[in-house]
């Protein structure tokens, strides 16, 4: 930092002549009015002033730290995942999937003959919903929505499909094969169908894990294939226990 320079001391012997500055005032021109800067734009004016009152070298080496700091700013700015990006299409895809697994869980809640049964599916429920409000969160946060229910989904994944054939999906016609089943039947037909989607959902979790830049979503991607591939192992046990009892 430059000090300012001291200030001159007492002539012993002043001169008395007066001077052109002091006979004949220096003409000012009226000051533009403008709106006053605030925040970073008044920072970096009151800067820029101050610069352009010292000497040329300083001013261009102290420009040329302003400018660095300035674009270093700009490039640590978070920067939101666009709407083709594996972070948007992950989320949007993930949270159809979740949909139509809430939708099998809300049948078995109510129509398992088999308590274990019942409450795994009240458990898929309250997990899946619980991820479903984070990732909308996200989408929010970046200014997407979850996406057209007609879209191609997971071409993210560099596999587009229609949204109602992603990985793991359950056909209107195997939806309604489980509406229709009752009893060990019927928990048997849920067990299976839900292993099919997890399966699904893991190979689009692993994928979003590797490659998502959002380290939010990679770690929540991690997470879901964790638990969905403890949900499968818990799954076939209890569809061993409910073939032997059948």
């Amino acid at each position: 930092m430059v000090s300012p320079p001291p200030p001159l001391l007492d002539d012993p012997e002043p001169n008395t002549a007066p001077s052109e500055a002091a006979t004949e005032p220096e003409a000012t021109e009226p000051e533009a009015t403008e709106p006053e800067a605030t925040g970073a734009d008044a920072a970096a004016g009151r800067a820029l002033d101050w610069l352009n009152r010292q000497g040329g070298w300083l001013a261009a080496i102290l420009l040329v730290g302003l400018i660095a700091g300035l674009v270093g700013h700009s490039i640590g700015e978070p920067s939101h995942p666009a709407a083709d990006s594996v972070d948007v299409g992950f989320l949007q895809d993930m949270y159809h999937h979740h949909d139509q697994a809430v939708e099998m869980s809300l049948i078995m809640a109510a129509d398992a003959s088999n308590k274990i049964v019942r409450g795994e599916a009240q458990e898929i429920v309250i997990q899946q919903r619980f991820e479903q409000g984070a990732m909308a969160a996200w989408l929010g946060e970046w200014g997407h929505d979850l996406g057209d229910l007609d879209r191609t989904a997971m071409t993210w994944m560099k596999t587009p499909t229609p949204i109602d054939q992603m990985d793991g999906m359950q056909s209107p016609q195997q939806m309604a094969a489980l509406r229709a089943a009752t009893g060990t039947e019927k928990d048997i037909l849920f067990l299976q169908m839900m292993n099919d989607h997890h399966r699904g959902g893991i190979h689009m979790a692993d994928y979003a894990a590797a490659r998502a830049a959002d380290p939010r979503v990679r770690n929540q991607a991690k997470i879901m294939a964790r638990n969905q591939s403890m949900e499968i192992a818990e799954m076939n046990g209890m569809i061993s226990r409910l073939q032997r009892l059948n």
